[in-house]
């Protein structure tokens, strides 16, 4: 669409009332033919069920299997097309099964860990090693705000491509553990020089 305002789907929201409409004509139109018409369109109504079973519940971040599937999204959208801090309860499931105490979150969307019980690590006290790992739990968002454009995008993109990925938070958040100090950039303040002293950023 043209235009500089990207405010995702909801733009095109209005077409579905004409989409919905033309969609129930066309089914009955296949509805009333006979043989191969009338299976593909059963065939189509399952897969359609299965899809939706499958996503449950995490219908924010679905990308179809045209697209890649729901881990694939970061690939052509951000922001509130797939985070909206929604995996903060199913991080803490995640943690009670794997004895994990505390994590570094960073995600785009503000939480409210705390609500949750979850015990989060300040960044600039991580110092994880192989003897001490940290695990990093990072939204899908933050990750790409992190590495894609960003200054020092690169040597950050390939940090995490050598930690080692221990989970997939409803598809929108990825699970590192860290065994290797943080770059110095890592976490900097946006504008701050990273030779100024360690601080948390509040806005990252």
């Amino acid at each position: 669409m043209a235009g500089s305002i990207n405010l995702g789907v909801r733009h095109i929201l209005p077409g579905y009332v004409f989409l919905f409409p033309a969609a129930g004509a066309a089914a009955e139109a296949f509805a009333g033919r006979r043989g191969a018409f009338r299976i593909l369109l059963g065939a189509l109504l399952l897969f359609q069920v299965s899809v939706a079973a499958r996503a449950f519940p995490d219908y924010i971040p679905y990308f179809n299997e045209a697209a890649g599937g729901p881990d694939a999204g970061g690939r052509y959208l951000a922001d509130s097309n797939l985070d909206w801090g929604q995996n903060l309860l199913s991080l803490k499931h995640w943690m009670g099964e794997n004895g994990v105490e505390e994590v570094l979150l960073k995600e785009a969307t503000p939480g409210a860990p705390d609500a949750y019980g979850l015990r989060t690590l300040v960044p600039f006290r991580a110092r994880p090693s192989t003897e001490n790992p940290v695990h990093l739990a990072l939204g899908e968002t933050m990750r790409l705000r992190m590495t894609l454009g960003a200054p020092g995008g690169d040597e950050k993109a390939a940090f995490l491509d050598r930690q080692e990925i221990v989970a997939r938070i409803g598809h929108a958040m990825r699970v590192y553990r860290v065994t290797e100090p943080f770059p110095r950039e890592f976490f900097h303040l946006r504008g701050r020089k990273p030779e100024e002293p360690d601080e948390p950023d509040p806005t990252f």
